[in-house]
């Protein structure tokens, strides 16, 4: 079985009946309107029968009949069970860009907690799904997830470095008062009466980059998912 585009393949297994002793020019198989009925169970545990037909199959000098059964896979569960949880996992962790910048601890938490969560929820359907020597569509979509949530974790902790740095250049302005002149009161100056650094203009624009940027990110991933999903097997 080519595994490739699971959960999303369609199959075809094949009952081949052959002539071994005697050479087609003798005894041939030939099936003149025959109709192959299938009396079984339709849905599977994992695939769905779609059609059923019988087509000749000659090999070499022997005669044969091929009957082959169009299975699709019922991928219904893997959308409810894995699709849906994964990608509100993406969304969750995407939610961090919203929170208060100064609150770093949140941020990261919730999105190393979405990332964890993600990598925990790949080895378990790992282990329940057939195992090839190549990624198949599911494992890709894993791995997309993870990477988006690592990306987002990556620039959380850009932008608190870039915010801690604004912070620290902040702190080191110091405002110098004419001798005998009374000190500032606690309330805000207005804007240009002392000198003030650019505070928070970097990490801001980082972070808002960011809530912009993602859901572009996410909506191109998810169209060429769907577009591979789509494609015929090979």
């Amino acid at each position: 079985m080519r595994l490739q585009l699971y959960p999303f393949d369609t199959q075809t297994c094949t009952f081949i009946i052959r002539l071994k002793s005697y050479t087609r020019h003798l005894v041939a198989l030939r099936s003149f309107e025959t109709i192959v009925e299938y009396r079984g169970a339709r849905n599977l545990r994992e695939y769905k029968i779609r059609e059923v037909e019988l087509v000749g199959h000659d090999w070499y000098n022997y005669s044969g009949q091929e009957i082959r059964f169009n299975l699709d896979n019922l991928s219904g569960f893997y959308v409810s069970s894995t699709y849906i949880p994964t990608f509100l996992m993406v969304l969750i962790c995407y939610s961090t860009f919203f929170y208060e910048l100064d609150d770093f601890n949140d941020r990261i938490m919730v999105s190393l907690t979405a990332l964890l969560v993600l990598a925990t929820l790949f080895t378990q359907i790992t282990e329940t799904t057939p195992t090839t020597s190549y990624l198949k569509l599911l494992d890709v979509w894993f791995v997309a997830c993870i990477l988006v949530d690592f990306f987002i974790v990556v620039i959380l902790v850009v932008i608190n470095a870039q915010r801690m740095r604004e912070n620290d250049t902040a702190s080191n302005v110091s405002v110098v008062m004419p001798f005998g002149a009374k000190k500032p009161s606690n309330h805000p100056a207005p804007p240009g009466f002392f000198p003030q650094p650019h505070q928070l203009v970097k990490s801001v624009k980082i972070n808002t980059f960011a809530q912009i940027s993602v859901p572009i990110i996410l909506f191109v991933l998810v169209m060429a998912y769907v577009g591979l999903s789509y494609r015929s097997p090979m």
